[in-house]
């Protein structure tokens, strides 16, 4: 039996040729048309400069990475908890939800000198406000999913006499991870962007105030450096929690985040 050709799918190497064009592009302008390192250098000079200052870029990238994590682990907390809370006792819906929605439309840079005032500077404030730009898109996301409940199924298990408690637990709570964990991938990204706000403001350690020292000293490199890597960081935790995700539900079909979801920045 003759076999047909060979078919190679090169759809995922497309990102992988557009990137190598674009730096191609970039090294040939910056040279061409000799544009000054502090506006913008050409990705050899970021690449030797990443490797000349490693160390630096090291410690601060393991700060921030710290800040997220920490950050974002406590926000998944209190989000996923208040979110079946007030799924679950309907007068808590009533009496937290407007608060919890009037806390998060505060801007954040706002409501970091207040943070600063109470906890100073350092590592507890910047996870503060990790924390509290993080929660809000769990909460809403996973409140979303448990109210998106199937009442043939419900009734089903009524029918055998199953309780209000059981109910909840096997049927809301089973359909609401997915949308849980949509939640997760959008608090992971805006845990980092959080942590680069609060090293902003409230930071002496990690890539966002070392992006700030470069800004502030014309070391253009050495801030594209930075923000390389926090690129590198978010796309990394990001594919973490979809790994996560993949490996605990496998069943489950993958939920868009839901939109509209500020980050109150």
């Amino acid at each position: 039996m003759k076999k047909g050709p060979l078919k190679y799918n090169f759809d995922s190497y497309y990102p992988w040729f557009s990137l190598v064009i674009f730096l191609l592009v970039w090294q040939l302008a910056a040279g061409y048309f000799k544009i000054p390192t502090y506006i913008l250098p050409s990705p050899l000079l970021i690449i030797s400069k990443g490797i000349e200052i490693w160390p630096t870029l090291l410690h601060h990238l393991l700060v921030t990475v710290n800040e997220t994590f920490i950050g974002f682990v406590i926000g998944s907390i209190v989000g996923s908890f208040f979110a079946f809370f007030i799924s679950y006792f309907s007068l808590a819906r009533k009496i937290f939800l407007p608060y919890i929605v009037a806390f998060q439309t505060m801007p954040k840079l706002g409501l970091a000198p207040l943070f600063i005032i109470w906890f100073g500077f350092g590592l507890f404030t910047n996870i503060t406000i990790v924390t509290s730009i993080s929660f809000f898109p769990i909460l809403v996301n996973f409140f979303a999913g448990l109210d998106q409940f199937n009442e043939n199924e419900e009734r089903l298990m009524a029918s055998y006499n199953a309780s209000k408690n059981q109910i909840y637990f096997h049927v809301r709570l089973f359909r609401a991870f997915p949308f849980l964990f949509a939640g997760f991938q959008l608090g992971i990204i805006l845990s980092v962007t959080g942590a680069i706000v609060a090293e902003f403001i409230a930071g002496n350690e990690g890539l966002g105030y070392l992006t700030i020292l470069a800004n502030n000293t014309l070391e253009t490199p050495m801030m594209f450096c930075a923000l390389l890597l926090l690129g590198i960081v978010g796309f990394v935790l990001y594919h973490i929690v979809d790994f996560l995700q993949k490996i605990l539900m496998p069943w489950a079909a993958r939920t868009k985040t839901l939109t509209g979801t500020e980050s109150g920045l």
